[in-house]
């Protein structure tokens, strides 16, 4: 278990060794670990985005400011930050100290992805014949997330009219 993972976020390598024996051709590796103090979850600050509700984006963190570093929480607040489909850039910064609480602050730098898509696809069986098809997509609606997809198809073109 890596000391992020027991509440050591500023965990470090202090000293690295490196013992080479060349008559064995073997080496010898020592890793001496800094693990730094034990820190507590801290508040979390969202830029980049002006376009997704940031109150709402607060709702999302998968923790409290307080509980103990859980370095897995912090990789879900990403993942849940992703899931949205809202943004094309997540990236989650935790300081490089503790404040004055003994807790980790976290930066989440977004980027919004276009409001807008559209899209076209073609396709042929041998069966049905071809098809035509497309959606529209509008991301962040009312600026909490919210997708808005309409897709069409037109299928069997072309349907019957080859012979057996």
């Amino acid at each position: 278990m890596s000391c992020a993972a027991q509440g050591y976020a500023l965990a470090s390598v202090a000293k690295r060794e490196v013992l080479i024996d060349h008559a064995t051709r073997e080496a010898q590796v020592t890793f001496v670990l800094q693990p730094g103090p034990v820190a507590t979850m801290g508040p979390v600050h969202f830029s980049g985005t002006d376009k997704v509700d940031t109150t709402y984006l607060q709702r999302r963190v998968p923790f409290k400011e307080g509980e103990p570093y859980e370095l897995a929480k912090v990789n879900e607040l990403r993942d849940r930050l992703t899931s949205l489909g809202t943004f094309s850039v997540v990236r989650v910064k935790p300081a490089t100290a503790l404040d004055d609480k003994g807790q980790l602050p976290i930066d989440v730098e977004l980027q919004d992805r276009p409001p807008r898509t559209i899209g076209f696809g073609l396709s042929y069986e041998t069966v049905l014949g071809f098809a035509v098809n497309g959606y529209w997509q509008h991301r962040n609606l009312f600026g909490q997330a919210e997708s808005l997809r309409l897709s069409a198809e037109v299928n069997r073109i072309g349907y019957g009219t080859f012979p057996d």
